[in-house]
C-alpha cells in the first residue's frame, strides 16, 4: 500500500478524477503495489472518503485474474472486526476491477517502526494482539493473508490497528521455485518457509510473517537481511532465526521463547492460527510467565480445546456480571433504604446506650 519508486509510477495516471460507476471519483493516487494501486476517492453517493484499491492494467487483462479478484474481494468484504480495514463495495467499470474500503487517517506501522523502534514490550504486545484479533478472525472465516508485513498494518491517528490487503496475495499461487518477477506477490522479508519453497498457504504461514513483524518491533530489524529474494527464501527455509535476547535484553525470556516458536521452519510446530497466537499473548501480558510456559508445550488440537473452554468460560462470567450489574442497577433504592435503616438502627442503640449509663447510678440510688 506503499508508494513504489519504479518507472511505472512516473507514467501518467490514468485513473486521476476518474469517476466508478457513477459514484467514486477518484482524486489522488497514494499507494501503488504489486497488483494494484490504491486511491483517495471520494463517494458521491454518501459524500465521504473512501479508499479505492483498482486492479493493475496488466492483471485487468487476464480473465482468469479478474475473477478471482472479484471472487476473494467479495469473500473479505464479508469480514466485519475493528481491527481490518472494511470493504464497502466491489465491482468493476469497463476495464477497471476495484474495491472501495474504509479510509484510514493515520501512517503505516512501518512508519512508526522507522521512527520509534524498538518499541518496549508493551506497546509491542498491545500491537501484535490487535493484528492477531484481525487476522484471527479472518482466519476463522477460511481467509490466510499471505502477505503481512507493517506496510500492510495501518494505525490511526488515535492509535488502533487496522490490517489492510486481506486476500490479495492470494491472487496467483505462488511459483514452484522462489521468484522475484512481477508475478510473484508477497514480500520476501515477511515471508514463510512453505511461501518461499512455493508449497500452500495455511494460518499457520500468516502466524510465521506475524513473529517476524514483532521480531521487527522489538529489534529494529528483521531476522534475515539481504537484497536477493532467492537469499532471503533460502534463508527463511533453511536458516535458524537469532536469539531475539542478542538483539534486545529487555526482551523477557518468555516473550522469545513464543517468537522462537512462531518462527519455526515446520507450520505444525507453530501456533496453528493467529487466534492461538492472540490467547497466548494475551495470557503472557495478563497473567504473566507463568501462566504463559504451558502453552509452549500444548499440541495445536490442545490449544485448541482450551481456548474453546476459555471462551465459554468467558462468555459465562460476562453474563454473570451483566446479570448482577442489572440487578445492582434496579436494587439500587433498596440498598440505600436498607443502609439508612441500619445506620439509625446502630445510632439509637448508641444514644440508648449512654442514656442508661447516665441513668443507670439515679435508678441504684432510689432502689
Amino acid at each position: 500500500m506503499n508508494p513504489q519508486n519504479n518507472s511505472s509510477s512516473q507514467k501518467s495516471d490514468i485513473h486521476k478524477n476518474k469517476v466508478l460507476n457513477k459514484r467514486y471519483m477518484l482524486t489522488e493516487r497514494r499507494a501503488m503495489g504489486g497488483m494494484a494501486n490504491v486511491y483517495r476517492a471520494e463517494d458521491l453517493v454518501l459524500q465521504r472518503v473512501v479508499a479505492v484499491k483498482i486492479l493493475r492494467e496488466e492483471l485487468a487483462a487476464k480473465p482468469n485474474l479478474v475473477d478471482q479478484f472479484l471472487r476473494e474481494a467479495r469473500a473479505v468484504a464479508h469480514l466485519s472486526h475493528a481491527n481490518v480495514v472494511a470493504v464497502y463495495d466491489v465491482g468493476s467499470d469497463s476495464e477497471s476491477h476495484y474495491m472501495v474500503l474504509e479510509h484510514i487517517s493515520g501512517h503505516d506501522l512501518k512508519h512508526h517502526i522507522i521512527l520509534d523502534a524498538p518499541f518496549n514490550t508493551d506497546l509491542a504486545l498491545e500491537y501484535v494482539i490487535s493484528m492477531c484479533a484481525g487476522i484471527g478472525h479472518a482466519h476463522k472465516q477460511g481467509i490466510v493473508h499471505c502477505d503481512i508485513k507493517p506496510q500492510n498494518i495501518l494505525v490511526t491517528d488515535d492509535g488502533q490497528l487496522k490490517v489492510a490487503d486481506f486476500g490479495i496475495s492470494r491472487l496467483i499461487k505462488p511459483t514452484d521455485t522462489f521468484d522475484n518477477t512481477p508475478k510473484s506477490f508477497g514480500t520476501p522479508q515477511y515471508f514463510s518457509p512453505e511461501q518461499a519453497h512455493g508449497a500452500q498457504t495455511t494460518p499457520a504461514s500468516d502466524v510465521y510473517s506475524l513473529g517476524i513483524v514483532l521480531f521487527e518491533m522489538l529489534t529494529s530489524r528483521l531476522p534475515f537481511e539481504s537484497d536477493q529474494p532467492q537469499i532471503l527464501g533460502h534463508m527463511h527455509m533453511h536458516v535458524t532465526a537469532p536469539d531475539i535476547r542478542t538483539l534486545n535484553q529487555a526482551v523477557p525470556d518468555t516473550l522469545s521463547d513464543i517468537i522462537t516458536k512462531v518462527l519455526s521452519k515446520e507450520p505444525s510446530a507453530r501456533y496453528r492460527t493467529a487466534q492461538h497466537l492472540g490467547h497466548v499473548l494475551e495470557t503472557y501480558r495478563n497473567k504473566g510467565a507463568q501462566a504463559t510456559k504451558p502453552y509452549l508445550a500444548l499440541s495445536n488440537k490442545e490449544l485448541d480445546n482450551h481456548i474453546l473452554s476459555h471462551t465459554y468460560d468467558n462468555e459465562a462470567l460476562t453474563e454473570k456480571a451483566t446479570s448482577t450489574d442489572f440487578s445492582a442497577d434496579t436494587d439500587w433504592a433498596s440498598y440505600l433504604l436498607g443502609g439508612t435503616a441500619i445506620l439509625l438502627m446502630l445510632g439509637l442503640l448508641a444514644l440508648w446506650t449512654r442514656v442508661y449509663w447516665k441513668l443507670a447510678p439515679l435508678l441504684i440510688s432510689v432502689n
